[in-house]
């Protein structure tokens, strides 16, 4: 109610989107499963990588009006995580960036 007093609405600030195909993850998921069978857990690594953009503006806001778009900042710091299937074996994280 205190935002519809105040003329407050939240706004969404637009971006690029992903798109997954998920019929074709439920295609290969058994495929990949069965190859996975004849190996054991702990010898099974997951590696992946995520982006963070530390200074990046939020996508949301919350105004009486619509407010202006920035140009994004594209400062960004990639962190990897890395463990095993079984959880025993977890690889410390690895921080990488262009500017350190």
């Amino acid at each position: 109610r205190f935002k519809t007093r105040h003329g407050i609405k939240s706004y969404r600030r637009f971006r690029e989107s992903g798109s997954i195909i998920i019929e074709n993850i439920e295609y290969a998921l058994p495929q990949i499963r069965a190859k996975l069978k004849i190996f054991y857990w702990k010898d099974i690594y997951n590696m992946d990588e995520t982006g963070l953009f530390y200074r990046l503006q939020a996508y949301h806001s919350l105004a009486r009006k619509q407010l202006e778009g920035r140009k994004k900042d594209k400062e960004r710091l990639t962190i990897v995580v890395c463990y095993n299937g079984d959880g025993s074996d977890k690889v410390p994280l690895w921080v990488i960036s262009k500017n350190w």
